[in-house]
């Protein structure tokens, strides 16, 4: 297999039309997630941590290949903060649920801010800690970018429900969908070897999302 194809993000790519996809034309689950909320605030932070795992690991080489520019330095570990922390994007569920049942999931919430910040440190570190020699196999690349789009695929599900019920302010759906989305999909999209193709993926698709969910 010729080296630039060995190295094209095809699996990311993959993913963010798959996304897009599912968003536009597949049927949304609304009304499983409508009664099963409370349920999905529980399960939102720990898809985060796996997701992120996931997109840390998510190399398509550990050497070789072009290096993310130097520029794009600063706003790396911005993002990589962003993605690690990605908490407050859980507080538009919360609300959701406040008006659905009438009460504040207090517990849900500090499980999932415990979860989300411990969790996504710790899914930094372990991806962070694998063996710097080889190659990350095609399998895997696609089994880790899988692990991403579960995690985003849910988000978009959950989100859509919770504006749904909550109806809040266009800036309060903005920057929830870029909070939970946008820092994950970017972490996978910073793996060596850096690709701009997969960069303009990973923005066009985003914003594809954004404005079917406005």
């Amino acid at each position: 297999m010729p080296e630039w194809a060995r190295q094209f993000p095809i699996e990311n790519i993959l993913l963010d039309l798959l996304l897009v996809s599912a968003a536009l034309w597949l049927p949304p689950a609304n009304v499983f997630w409508t009664q099963h909320l409370t349920e999905a605030l529980w399960i939102a932070a720990p898809l985060q941590v796996i997701a992120l795992f996931c997109a840390f690991y998510g190399g398509r080489r550990t050497s070789g290949g072009r290096t993310l520019p130097a520029w794009f330095l600063s706003i790396y570990f911005l993002n990589a903060i962003l993605a690690v922390g990605g908490f407050i994007w859980l507080f538009l569920i919360a609300s959701a649920i406040e008006k659905q049942t009438g009460g504040f999931p207090n517990g849900g919430v500090r499980f999932a801010f415990l979860t989300a910040v411990f969790g996504g440190l710790s899914a930094f570190g372990a991806a962070a800690s694998r063996t710097a020699s080889g190659e990350v196999s095609v399998a895997r690349r696609h089994l880790l970018a899988l692990g991403v789009f579960m995690y985003l695929r849910f988000t978009e599900s959950v989100l859509g429900v919770s504006v749904g019920i909550a109806n809040p302010g266009a800036a309060t759906v903005v920057g929830a969908t870029i909070i939970s989305y946008l820092p994950v999909r970017l972490v996978l999209a910073f793996q060596p070897p850096f690709s701009y193709w997969d960069l303009a993926s990973a923005i066009v698709c985003f914003g594809v999302y954004v404005y079917s969910l406005m």
